[in-house]
């Protein structure tokens, strides 16, 4: 969850300015849809303005997701920072978008996103749907499309791959998706790891050099069925 409240800090260095987060009745929402865990850019993920919350009970949320449901909340997540410091990011379809510069809506609204990926969306009434193939550095990619929203790459990000079937970013440009550092933002769902085992293994290999601070060398596997399957 990103409300901003990190990257003021990094601006005003004042830890005690409340700002803003999630109700405490999201953590019904959070139950309903099985989500492991929540992480937020701020002190304490949950909206700390006492007036929004129970009264005679101190973070509401936290009570209900850590003692109560065992769902695990992060704090201070400064995700612009991580990705800087080159920490794997697999980014996907709505993700992706607020991963760039902004979104804009179909009305010409402007939404910003975090920046990590210099892209720009706009939003359009019709979507693109279907199989895709890529040619990427990973190999021969492929997954299903799904989106609305056309993605334009600025000059110098580099896309995730060239599409050889399918819409991709926009329809018109060839691309698809964008990788920056070890941030990777894509259209394809399929889901794409499980469809893609070089580009699951590449993410591997980041994190894993970044860990131990040595070269990623797996052990051979036989991966005939699933090349077939693909």
């Amino acid at each position: 969850v990103h409300t901003g409240w990190w990257t003021r800090f990094l601006t005003t260095g004042d830890g005690g300015e409340a700002g803003s987060g999630l109700h405490w009745t999201c953590a019904s929402w959070l139950h309903r849809h099985e989500v492991a865990a929540v992480a937020a850019d701020n002190l304490m993920v949950e909206d700390p303005d006492p007036a929004n919350g129970v009264e005679g009970t101190f973070l509401p949320m936290h009570m209900i997701c850590l003692r109560d449901m065992g769902l695990m909340l992060g704090e201070y997540w400064d995700l612009t920072g991580l990705a800087a410091d080159g920490v794997p990011m697999l980014m996907i379809c709505g993700m992706y978008q607020l991963f760039g510069n902004a979104f804009v809506t179909v009305d010409g609204t402007r939404l910003p996103g975090l920046g990590i990926l210099d892209v720009t969306t706009q939003g359009n009434a019709k979507r693109m749907i279907g199989p895709v193939v890529l040619s990427t550095a990973y190999g021969d990619v492929v997954g299903y499309e799904n989106h609305s929203g056309s993605t334009t790459l600025a000059p110098g990000q580099e896309p995730l791959g060239r599409v050889r079937s399918g819409m991709g970013n926009d329809g018109v440009s060839g691309t698809e998706g964008a990788v920056r550092h070890h941030v990777v933002g894509t259209y394809l769902h399929g889901p794409v790891l499980p469809a893609n085992p070089a580009l699951a293994d590449a993410l591997i290999a980041w994190a894993a050099e970044r860990a131990t601070g040595r070269s990623f060398d797996p052990g051979d596997i036989d991966d005939t069925l699933a090349e077939q399957a693909r």
